[in-house]
């Protein structure tokens, strides 16, 4: 039975109820009150109310058929009053009715109903009371009796006077006696059991459970049955009229489920006329009626108009329509549906192949607040020639064979409108929606508020327009076109010229174009314009990070007679793939697509637009990728991807420093923490071994190099603990009975999964350990992917749903998401079929429905056997509509996962379930993986190893200005000599040898394992005094080409020298070993980036190296532009230095002959220098050495004397 018909029933017995209360039927349920009138026939409640009843006791003497006894009250007055005869108790005044003489003519009198030793007098009904002695008799032979003064029914025993009262209590005889105690109490109790019911208005015949609360009634009016008088006359009216009025609408209640077969086999209503099928509703409806929907249905239905029926409303009324509806304007048949050409679908859901058409003109079509899912055909929804307005609709899961999922195609004048649509993970041929119509521009059909995710079409991923139309306020994301425009497509004809869209206020992001076997397709990831068309974008609209495999990521305008008009880019446009800041807009065509390796040319604006045609466009920047690099803010901790560090020595007496590369940091200690979290619902001996196989091989490969790594261990279920804290990682840790190993084999927590727990314990663990840096720390997580639990707080919670359509069963087991997304139990599919989209709704669901469907899982467990919590999505959602267990639980997991790695944490989640056998964990899995399968072997390496082979650092030599208030320039040279050079892997010195160099290298050095067989070169250094491209500046290539691991450093030690020291006194820089001072003068180098691969091959980041700085001192000379010490140049073979005022005739000597000339190999030993002869240069005094400057000035007054000597000998 409808809903409205339901509510009718039940308020016309609320209303039957109200109006017996109001005429005083209520004082029938107080026992013992006979009142002679009353309005109401109490009859009439019979059916309903559970009524006790009065006891009648009819007199043999009254033969009067046509008017009833009188019925009388007890009088309360006890005064000279006694006993009948044979009785006991204490005694009530009676009245006296004229008495029935019996044969003897004697007075009769009625039996005694009650235990007080009383009968009811002559005539008279009700409750008995005590009946005062025999009358004495008159000289008549009659009784006497005294007139009553009330009209209850009752008269003063024979001899009395006064007024008579009626008794209301039987048991107390004094007005004015107190109630007891326990009266008190027993009516309260009762008044309290009917006032924590419902009141009898609030019942809807919905959701009320009539069982249940019959029950209770029931049992509230036992409990007031059993109360004596007196306790009853304490419970207030009201409180029995609210309990009356529920024992009413329950009845109502219990009529209303009642309901004849006929009644619930009924498909629609117009009014409260019910209709059987939606064509006879349909074919019955007149101009301004409303067919409302009343179940699920399936059927498929033609729809013609005649006649001048209007505004025709079909309410889908939240069901379901599985079939198909077609609404035409042609004139059919006689016989045929008919239907107005205004007609307005509204709140429901089409699915099953739907079709929704008017055709011809004329006529319109409103359509609110409607789902269109899942349905197959040539267009979901066609409008032709027709007005259309859709508002507040869902498309999702569509799939349109021959065009759009929407199809609107408008005559002249006719205005469409599309508003706050959402076109979800739809597949068509020419887009989502496709507009097209004339070139007129009085027809503009308008899109706002809507939204295009996930969409793929081949012409326009989400709208294909071929009209002119006005798109505001709407976003599009991740839309997928086959062969143009990844969001939007714009195409007029040859003949049309004002086809047109006009974009204000929308996101258009993410979007792409993909490129088929023929050509130019995979245009304009955004937009793509071609013949005739014409777009314009607002400067409020955002576009950016689009795709296309061939031209435009973000626009392409194809020939001449297209055009888009453009606005500058927006402030804190953000480049996704590379997170640069947009700069502006760049060429990206077919010959020339923007990379950071190929910088186009740049479109320059001479006013707020620019009008474009024949184009393709990317909203990009000028920058090449910038290595991630130190805090420049000194004293701030440093957080580097790969360890490493850069030192430098101060600059000695030649001006020269040697420079030391670390590769992990020199200064780092050797030891890691490596925590395993284990879904102990997946984790199989296999599993076990396979773990503790690679800490046995992590182990062998640190031995002996002192280096330490510690092993925790975490097993969750429901919840989560510690199996073994951080341990050291030995071989007896790992032998069976070891501490290690214990925590592998022994299950110590059971019941639920709930990977969040697993994961925030391995946090708190890795937190704890402050020792050791945040890249040295592991976690391993090792799970099937499947959770349906989380904490909040300290409490395990859980999204529960129902899973039949009463809510009998609520659960917020796996099973249950199962079963709400249609895969049966125990079968774990992606919903949708697609990872990226499905985990995306996952956000937007947990974001929408916050937790009002979350519940408290120790208290109602996984099928709620303790009841069943207050909310919980219906029967029918799936994941998405809503966020379940399972999305939750692992949207919960990877926001933990996700904070772990950015405190730096090194991450891995490895899968470990039957193959195929849980689709959607698995691929929870690689996204905790980006993507990536990663074993045990993996990991291993990545522990072990900092870099792979294939990693690189350039180092390019220091130069720039110094921190004197003349800021002189500096000059830093690399030392190119095989002697300054050195390198050690864990402490070892390599052999080194000179290579030949590579197109433009000025020299290379090849670094290598003496007693390695191959003979080949571990590492090796390439030195381009020009730089690399010949042209540019100083530097040097390191190339690795071995792993580097994380527990034998990798040291290169080279040396530079300042080419150009300053000569007026002072102090030049100020020394910083490692860089960590952040001073900005005389850097050895201009920078040091690496360029790491992972043991994966993958290129990362390239991250630079902190830049030391180093100084000097200039001393004893106030003479600028001379140098502060003469020149005592130890060897007389050595040509001057030129450039000198003494100098002039200064020419280079031939090159000396060299004795015993190094082969190209030389092995340099571990931390020796090669002791020299060489003496300082005697141009480069020794920082703060003023002995030389002393020593010419002692030889010059030495030569002067001798000049006198001499010229005095000579005179």
């Amino acid at each position: 039975m409808s809903k409205k018909l339901k509510r009718s029933a039940v308020a016309l017995v609320l209303a039957a109820t109200m109006v017996f209360s109001s005429q005083g039927v209520l004082t029938a349920f107080a026992v013992g009150e006979n009142e002679t009138s009353t309005a109401v026939d109490v009859s009439a409640l019979e059916p309903i109310l559970d009524k006790e009843e009065t006891v009648v006791v009819e007199e043999p003497g009254n033969t009067d058929e046509t008017e009833p006894p009188e019925v009388t009250e007890p009088c309360g007055i006890t005064e000279g009053c006694t006993l009948s005869k044979d009785h006991e108790g204490e005694c009530q005044v009676t009245p006296v009715d004229p008495p029935v003489e019996d044969e003897n003519g004697e007075d009769e009198t009625q039996p005694c109903t009650k235990t007080e030793g009383c009968t009811l007098e002559n005539g008279h009904e009700g409750e008995c009371v005590t009946e005062p002695v025999t009358p004495p008799e008159e000289e008549n032979g009659e009784d006497e009796t005294q007139p009553c003064e009330k009209t209850e029914g009752c008269t003063l025993p024979n001899g009395h006077e006064g007024e008579c009262v009626v008794e209301e209590n039987t048991e107390d005889t004094e007005d004015t006696q107190e109630p007891s105690e326990e009266d008190v109490a027993a009516a309260k109790n009762v008044s309290d059991l009917i006032g924590a019911l419902p009141e009898a208005s609030t019942l809807d015949p919905e959701t009320t459970d009539v069982e249940v609360l019959t029950a209770q009634v029931k049992a509230a009016r036992e409990a007031y049955d059993k109360l004596t008088d007196a306790q009853k006359s304490l419970v207030e009216k009201a409180v029995l009229d609210k309990l009356v009025a529920l024992e009413g609408a329950l009845e109502g209640l219990e009529q209303v489920n009642t309901i004849p077969e006929t009644d619930k086999n009924t498909v629609a209503l117009i009014g409260e006329q019910p209709y059987d099928s939606m064509t006879e509703a349909l074919k019955a409806v007149e101009s301004g009626q409303t067919v409302v929907l009343q179940k699920d249905i399936s059927e498929s239905l033609v729809l013609y108009s005649a006649g001048n029926k209007e505004n025709v409303t079909i309410d889908l009324n939240e069901y379901t329509w599985n079939g198909g509806l077609s609404i035409t304007h042609t004139l059919a048949a006689d016989g045929a549906l008919r239907v107005p050409g205004s007609t307005t679908v509204k709140n429901g859901t089409f699915s099953g192949a739907t079709t929704l058409s008017i055709s011809a003109s004329g006529g319109s079509l409103k359509i609110e607040n409607v789902a269109f899912e899942n349905n197959s055909g040539r267009s979901i929804l066609s409008i032709t020639g027709g007005k259309a307005e859709l508002s507040n609709c869902t498309f999702s899961g569509n799939t349109a064979t021959s065009d759009a999922i929407v199809r609107i195609s408008m005559p002249a004048d006719t205005p469409s409108s599309i508003t706050g649509c959402d076109f979800i993970n739809n597949t068509a041929v020419n887009g989502t929606l496709h507009v097209t119509g004339t070139n007129s521009g009085s027809t503009t059909t308008t899109i706002s508020g809507c939204t295009f995710a996930g969409n793929t079409g081949k012409n326009g991923g989400a709208v294909y327009v071929g009209a002119v139309v006005n798109i505001q306020n709407c976003t599009f994301q991740e839309n997928t076109a086959g062969y143009f425009g990844g969001a939007i497509m714009v195409s007029g004809s040859a003949a049309d010229t004002n086809y047109e869209a006009n974009i204000t206020n929308c996101t258009i992001t993410n979007n792409k174009a993909t490129k088929s076997l023929t050509e130019p397709t995979g245009s304009g990831g955004g937009i793509f314009v071609q013949a005739n068309g014409h777009v314009t974008i607002d400067d409020l609209t955002v576009i950016h990070s689009n795709t296309a495999e061939y031209a435009g990521d973000d626009i392409c305008v194809r020939g001449d007679s297209a055009s888009v008009t453009i606005s500058p880019v927006g402030e804190n446009w953000v480049l996704a793939d590379c997170e640069h800041e947009i700069t502006g807009w760049y060429q990206d065509s077919k010959d020339n697509r923007w990379s950071e390796d190929n910088i186009t040319e740049e479109v320059t604006f001479e006013g707020d637009t620019l009008t474009l045609t024949a184009s393709a466009l990317k909203a990009a920047h000028n920058e090449v990728d910038t290595p991630i690099g130190p805090d420049p803010d000194p004293g701030e901790e440093q957080t580097w991807d790969h360890s490493k560090s850069k030192t430098a020595t101060n600059l000695d007496e030649n001006y020269e420093s040697k420079v030391t590369l670390s590769l992990p940091s020199a200064e780092e200690q050797l030891e890691s923490d490596v925590v395993f979290v284990l879904d102990k619902s997946s984790c199989a001996t296999e599993v076990t071994d396979s773990a503790l196989e690679m800490l046995a091989d992590l182990n062998a490969s640190i031995k002996n190099s002192g280096a330490i790594v510690n092993v925790g261990v975490v097993q969750f279920a429901g919840r989560a603990t510690t199996a073994c804290p951080l341990t050291p990682l030995t071989e007896e840790a790992i032998a069976e009975d070891g501490e290690i190993y214990m925590a592998f084999s022994e299950q110590r927590i059971k019941d639920g999964t709930n990977i969040q727990a697993g994961l925030l314990e391995a946090q708190k663990i890795l937190a704890a350990d402050t020792d050791v840096s945040n890249n040295r720390k592991y976690v391993v997580l090792v799970t099937d992917g499947l959770s349906y639990l989380f904490l909040e707080g300290d409490e395990v919670k859980s999204v529960y749903n129902a899973i039949d359509a009463d809510g009998q069963r609520v659960w917020c087991s796996l099973s249950a998401w199962s079963v709400a997304n249609g895969f049966g139990d125990g079968s774990y599919e992606i919903p949708g079929g697609d990872w990226d989209t499905y985990f995306a709704t996952i956000k937007n669901n947990v974001a929408k429905d916050g937790d009002q469907y979350v519940h408290n899982f120790d208290e109602y467990g996984s099928m709620c056997d303790n009841g069943i919590p207050p909310t919980y999505v219906p029967m029918g959602s799936d994941s998405k509509d809503h966020a379940l267990s399972l999305d939750r639980a692992i949207y919960e997991a990877n926001k933990v996962y996700e904070s772990m790695e950015a405190s730096g944490y090194h991450c891995y989640a490895v899968y470990k379930a039957e193959p195929g056998s849980k689709p959607v964990g698995d691929a929870f899995v690689q996204e905790l993986n980006n993507g990536q399968i990663l074993d045990f072997d993996d990991i291993q390496d990545d522990i072990f190893y900092l870099l792979d082979a294939g990693s690189s650092v350039v180092d390019v030599i220091g130069y720039g200005k110094d921190d004197s208030e003349s800021k002189n320039d500096y000059n830093f040279d690399f030392v190119n000599d095989i002697k300054t050079l050195s390198l050690t892997v864990g402490g070892k010195p390599l052999s080194v040898r000179e290579l030949a160099p590579d197109g433009n290298g000025t020299s290379a050095y090849g670094f290598y394992d003496p007693n390695n067989a191959s003979g080949d070169n571990d590492f090796v250094l390439r030195y381009y005094k020009n730089g690399q491209d010949g042209n540019s500046d100083e530097c040097f290539v390191w190339e690795i080409n071995v792993p580097v691991s994380n527990f034998a450093p990798v040291q290169l030690t080279y040396t530079v020298k300042l080419t150009n020291p300053q000569t007026v006194e002072g102090v030049y820089g100020k020394y910083d070993e490692d860089g960590s001072e952040g001073y900005t003068s005389l850097y050895t180098n201009k920078e040091a980036t690496l360029y790491p691969v992972d043991s994966n091959g993958d290129s990362g980041v390239p991250e630079n190296f902190p830049k030391p700085t180093v100084s000097y001192t200039v001393g004893g000379n106030d003479n600028p532009g001379t140098d502060p010490t003469p020149d005592p140049d130890p060897d007389p073979d050595r040509p001057s230095r030129p450039n000198r005022d003494d100098d002039d005739d200064w020419e280079p000597l031939p090159d000396a002959p060299v004795k015993d000339k190094p082969t190209t190999e030389v092995d340099v030993p571990e931390e020796t220098e090669t002791p020299t002869t060489e003496q300082p240069d005697k141009y480069n005094p020794e920082t703060g050495d003023t002995t030389t400057v002393f020593a010419a000035m002692a030889l010059a007054a030495v030569s002067l004397g001798g000049v006198v000597l001499l010229g005095r000998r000579k005179k």
